[in-house]
């Protein structure tokens, strides 16, 4: 991925028990792409749908003196 560009992954409920799922598949995932825990953000529309969500994150862009910072938000 180029800096700025955005990866989505859509998932499922995994579970039918009434166990949480959404966190613990964000950190699953968070930690298979080696993303910061803290990037890696959901959006979900439980009116529509309750049992799926997207898991996204924003690749950082290079700052001034090379370092990375997050992609700015428009």
């Amino acid at each position: 991925m180029k800096p700025g560009h955005v990866f989505v992954f859509y998932q499922h409920q995994t579970n039918r028990a009434g166990q949480l799922w959404i966190e613990p598949k964000r950190l699953q995932l968070a930690q298979a792409i080696g993303a910061p825990e803290q990037t890696l953000k959901i959006a979900s529309r439980p009116d529509i749908a309750r049992d799926v969500v997207f898991f996204y994150v924003q690749k950082a862009a290079p700052g001034p003196e090379g370092r990375l910072h997050p992609a700015k938000q428009s």
